[in-house]
Parts: C-alpha cells; sequence; structure tokens
C-alpha cells in the first residue's frame, strides 16, 4: 500500500496520524483515499479550484509535484506521497 506522510499541522485533522496507507494506482485516485480518511484535510491542501494550495508541498516518490493535472501519475505499492506544509511568519 502506498503511503501518504503528513506534516503535524495536518495530523490533527487524522485523528493524530502522521501517515495513512492507502491502496491506490495513481495519485488521484490516493488523493480520493486520503479525503476519504480524513476529510477535512483537502481544503488545506487544495484550494476552491482543485489547485494546489501556494504554501503546500506535494512529493511523490521524492518527486516534487506542482500540479496534479488529471491525477494519473502511478503510484505503486511502495510509493510515498509526502505532504509539507510551508512556515511563514515574522
Amino acid at each position: 500500500m502506498a503511503s501518504i506522510q503528513l506534516p503535524s499541522q495536518l495530523a490533527g485533522l487524522a485523528e493524530g496520524r502522521k501517515q495513512i496507507k492507502v491502496d491506490a494506482s495513481t495519485l488521484g485516485e490516493a488523493l480520493r483515499k486520503l479525503d476519504d480518511e480524513a476529510p477535512m484535510i483537502r481544503s488545506q491542501i487544495f484550494d476552491a479550484s482543485g489547485a494546489i494550495r501556494q504554501f503546500v508541498g506535494l512529493f511523490l516518490d521524492e518527486r516534487q509535484i506542482s500540479d496534479i493535472g488529471d491525477g494519473a501519475q502511478p503510484v505503486g505499492p511502495d510509493s510515498q506521497l509526502l505532504v509539507v506544509m510551508s512556515v511563514a511568519g515574522g
């Protein structure tokens, strides 16, 4: 199963889990299954138009995903999707 790694800022929206395992063959499917597991997270990662929020980084198997597109990027059973939240302030 693919693994989705969540930052501490989002773990609270997933019952404290920092890792969620999903059975998916594409990035789009993995994100839909993440939404099934923790529906509050989607609005933190994507804006209303479905684009990745400016302060969020998504990395699939160590490659940055800047545009989900149609979500057809392949996900294998050992794939890791890392969600990174930028920290801002002054």
